[in-house]
């Protein structure tokens, strides 16, 4: 280790996670989830939800590199699945 960097500790940056991993955590919380039977969101697939909110946290992280990746994740799932279940209708999503 050079002198001038005796003494330093190396900083962790926040667990981000990756692309492959970040799909997976999303896709294992919506499948979880009840599904509708009625309603707008009754027609909605899995896969359209899923890159939706892959989609939103990844973002999240890329705008804010010293976000947790995994709290920006459980923030993104529970942001959408509010928005999901509360809209009225399909356009105002």
């Amino acid at each position: 280790m050079p002198p001038n960097m005796a003494g330093m500790m190396p900083q962790r940056r926040p667990q981000m996670p990756q692309q492959g991993q970040l799909s997976q955590v999303v896709y294992s919380a919506l499948i979880e989830q009840p599904q509708i039977q009625h309603g707008w969101q009754a027609g909605v697939q899995i896969a359209d939800r899923l890159g939706k909110v892959t989609t939103l946290v990844s973002n999240a992280i890329l705008a804010n590199p010293g976000v947790d990746g995994t709290k920006a994740a459980q923030f993104g799932i529970n942001f959408e699945k509010k928005l999901f279940h509360e809209m009225p209708d399909k356009v105002g999503a």
